[in-house]
């Protein structure tokens, strides 16, 4: 199965993020963009949609796998879309996202043409419960879309630090993906499922890219290595009681 991973210029107009999402013609069985990328993305504005909403249904009517981000029913959502539907709705939230979305309850993986994918939103890959959590829940691969924007700071720099310690601890492929156009600051960068590097795109220049993955192949790796330490647990010992942290 082949991935296009696509770092996605975004507008607050619906009809021209579809007109841009259906123009990619690219050879993948799934193409995978950032959070919110169907509906655009501002902190400030709840401009959701619902499941029925005719872009979606434009798009289900394409022979193709969408793992998109999009505002459904007052929830950052991301899907996956092809003959039927399945969707996350993003449970942890930033402090002005809390404003004017509302929180998801539970975590998800979704089965893509037979890959289990789990789905870590933005601020939801900087929590690594989520990520053990959705690779004890199956996940093979973790994808992360983010909608983050310039003053966040540099993506690689960031990503670099953290997504590789998610990657080998629980030995899972971890694919990240921004938004660009306006004030996000795009990227697009994948690491194996021992924390190395193996697939990375920085362009200053705010277009839209697709850079290629073969999770197939990955996959026949991952078979040839023991799973590492996740396996090792024993959670009747860790602390259930959280304090506040400073």
């Amino acid at each position: 199965m082949k991935l296009g991973l696509v770092q996605f210029k975004q507008c607050m107009d619906i009809n021209d993020n579809l007109s841009n999402i259906l123009q990619l013609q690219e050879d993948v069985d799934v193409l995978v963009f950032p959070e919110s990328a169907l509906t655009g993305y501002r902190s400030d504005c709840d401009n959701s949609i619902t499941l029925d909403h005719s872009s979606i249904r434009a798009l289900q009517e394409k022979n193709m796998h969408y793992l998109l981000g999009a505002n459904i029913d007052g929830h950052i959502s991301y899907l996956h879309i092809s003959d039927q539907i399945d969707l996350y709705h993003k449970s942890h939230l930033g402090l002005k996202e809390k404003k004017l979305f509302k929180p998801g309850n539970e975590l998800k993986v979704f089965d893509v043409k037979g890959v289990k994918v789990g789905v870590a939103l933005c601020i939801e890959s900087h929590i690594p419960d989520i990520s053990q959590t959705l690779r004890l829940m199956g996940a093979e691969v973790i994808i992360m879309p983010f909608a983050s924007p310039h003053v966040c700071g540099d993506r690689y720099d960031l990503w670099s630090k953290y997504l590789p310690a998610r990657a080998y601890d629980n030995s899972v492929y971890v694919i990240a993906l921004n938004l660009t156009g306006d004030k996000f600051s795009g990227g697009i960068l994948a690491y194996d499922y021992l924390g190395n590097e193996i697939l990375g795109h920085f362009d200053r220049v705010p277009c839209t890219r697709v850079l290629e993955i073969d999770i197939d192949a990955l996959r026949e790796r991952r078979k040839k290595h023991k799973v590492n330490y996740i396996n090792r647990r024993r959670p009747e010992l860790y602390r259930k009681d959280d304090h506040e942290l400073y």
